[in-house]
């Protein structure tokens, strides 16, 4: 029998098991196709044997959508179909929005392993649509940690050419696959862990904040979006140097998260804690006469418990307070 070779077989008919589980380099909207290609005649009818159960059902589900979908002829029956498969509808409809916002967003918060339902507080579409088209147009979900797969894939060739700000999809995706949903919402609304003011005297410490830590997202972005060659390595050393040399000479340095600081400050300066130290009023707190002053116990040999600093903060005397406050170091 004659041996063959290589070149005899041939290379296998990929194209033609595209949309298919089996396939491992399977588009992420692969569901979608092999439920149109079920409808046109050109894909293979839904097997027990060879297509899981959950595939089955979303593949399933999707040609019935079609089904119906090729029988709207009047915005009464679109509105039809709306009321009575909403899923399936909505998900359509964000499937076909080439540049939606909404879309993008799902999508780089399904790479960050978010739930449908966490997904849908920030979108707010129901956690049911949000599903259906995580499982219908973008199964990437049981491939996540195959980050390089995500990366040369689903992104593409524009993660190696050079990520610019304005391709803010591919940015908001490839940051969600490796930092996560938290790092996708600082991009989507441009504030990092912003801290909100509690009163006019913490506003400056706010937006002094808020100003480093943006600025640093961009010199992020920055870094991630220049492409390193000749001619950019070393603008690239040089600037790299002058942040760090603006970062160890900034009057914030030490002062991260000022804004906090201030906001305790604030509170400890307003709270009356003092309220066993006085007998007039004070902060529209009248302190009682017949307590006991906290200086003569913070100068004896003994430390109040918790439980009794409330109880002489709240004017009511110790039963032993003479003998404690008798106490002593000892002398030399």
């Amino acid at each position: 029998m004659a041996e063959y070779t290589r070149w005899q077989i041939g290379q296998p008919n990929v194209i033609t098991i595209v949309n298919s589980r089996t396939y491992p380099d399977r588009p992420v909207d692969w569901r979608w196709k092999r439920a149109v290609g079920i409808v046109e005649g050109t894909e293979p009818q839904l097997s027990r044997i060879k297509d899981s159960a959950l595939d089955r059902s979303v593949i399933s589900r999707a040609i019935k959508y079609i089904q119906h979908r090729l029988r709207v002829s009047s915005q009464s029956e679109e509105y039809e179909l709306a009321m009575t498969m909403p899923d399936m509808f909505w998900a359509h409809h964000l499937h076909g929005q080439k540049d939606g916002i909404l879309k993008h967003s799902i999508e780089a918060h399904t790479l960050a392993a978010a739930q449908a339902f966490d997904i849908s507080l920030r979108v707010n579409y129901a956690p049911t649509i949000v599903s259906t088209y995580q499982n219908t147009f973008y199964d990437v979900q049981e491939r996540l940690s195959c980050k390089n797969w995500v990366v040369h894939t689903v992104l593409g060739l524009s993660v190696h050419n050079g990520l610019a700000e304005r391709q803010f999809d591919l940015l908001w995706k490839l940051y969600g696959l490796m930092m996560g949903s938290e790092m996708v919402d600082a991009l989507e609304t441009k504030f990092v862990n912003p801290q909100r003011p509690a009163s006019a005297d913490t506003v400056g410490a706010a937006v002094e904040d808020d100003t480093i830590a943006t600025m640093k997202l961009k010199a992020n972005l920055a870094a991630k979006s220049i492409i390193v060659n000749g001619s950019t390595a070393s603008m690239l050393l040089d600037h790299y140097t002058k942040f760090v040399e603006i970062e160890r000479n900034s009057d914030s340095k030490g002062q991260a998260q000022s804004t906090i600081l201030q906001d305790l400050s604030t509170l400890f300066a307003t709270f009356p804690l003092a309220v066993g130290k006085d007998t007039r009023i004070k902060n529209r707190v009248r302190v009682s006469q017949a307590q006991q002053n906290l200086d003569q116990y913070e100068k004896s040999a003994v430390e109040l418990n918790w439980r009794e600093t409330i109880t002489v903060a709240s004017g009511v005397n110790l039963a032993d307070a003479r003998r404690v406050t008798a106490l002593g170091f000892p002398t030399e």
